[in-house]
């Protein structure tokens, strides 16, 4: 099921060169790749149907496909998640650890990183990080 229809995103971003025959991969890979960064809730909760975390999500697949589009479309956004160097950082607090991945590139400023290695759009992530953390819940107790 597609997270996003055309119709949609033409109404989240009225001045996108997108056209419908390009949208359908891009939006694929967008939701590819947010899935990636979110550790799957969307799918596994059910999350594109809530009330609270549905339009947060459908922004930033928006977002996802007009940056994947601005990188020249999808050939030269693939190429250039090959490019830069790939730099990690690590913070621990008591018994709470997080580690992210990223791409140090050529000006200095760090990309962020799906699991893929693609890059995610730095307008989504903040629409993405209640939902990255409800993905990251996996495996916790439920106190039952």
């Amino acid at each position: 099921m597609a997270y996003l229809t055309y119709e949609e995103y033409r109404a989240m971003s009225p001045q996108s060169k997108v056209s419908e025959d390009d949208f359908g991969i891009l939006s694929s890979i967008s939701e590819d790749v947010i899935d990636a960064f979110v550790f799957s809730a969307i799918s596994r909760y059910g999350l594109i149907d809530d009330e609270r975390y549905g339009n947060a999500i459908r922004k930033a697949i928006a977002r996802q496909v007009d940056y994947i589009h601005a990188c020249g479309g999808v050939e030269a956004y693939i190429d250039e998640a090959g490019k830069g160097e790939l730099a990690s950082e690590s913070v621990t607090v008591g018994n709470t650890s997080e580690s992210r991945s990223y791409v140090q590139g050529t000006g200095g400023m760090k990309a962020a990183m799906a699991g893929s290695g693609l890059r995610l759009s730095p307008l989504a992530v903040p629409l993405l990080k209640p939902i990255q953390a409800i993905g990251r819940q996996v495996g916790r107790c439920t106190g039952t």
